[in-house]
């Protein structure tokens, strides 16, 4: 085991607890667990890490910025996927008003 949830949450905010407890057994969750252990130069890996970093950057109190070279290339712009969502089907739908 590589990652301790039962570790991770309780190092976490109490309020954010309950919330993290569901969305650490989420699919979406251990898949990305997943990714950065299999593949952590991933695009998707760097991308993440360096979204971090630059948020932190914007705080005052962070007097040495992190450097994100990865968010400023155009390799970030080629290797992440787009994915487009398709358009609600409504067809066959009775239509349904609110409240009801």
């Amino acid at each position: 085991q590589y990652f301790y949830r039962d570790l991770f949450i309780s190092s976490q905010v109490a309020e954010c607890r309950p919330f993290l407890r569901e969305f650490c057994t989420t699919q979406q969750f251990d898949a990305f667990i997943n990714k950065r252990l299999t593949d952590p130069h991933s695009a998707e890996a760097l991308f993440f890490d360096e979204t971090i970093e630059a948020k932190k950057n914007e705080s005052k109190l962070r007097v040495r910025k992190a450097k994100t070279p990865f968010l400023l290339s155009a390799r970030a712009h080629q290797k992440l996927k787009v994915i487009d969502a398709i358009q609600p089907n409504r067809e066959g739908l009775s239509s349904m008003t609110a409240g009801g």
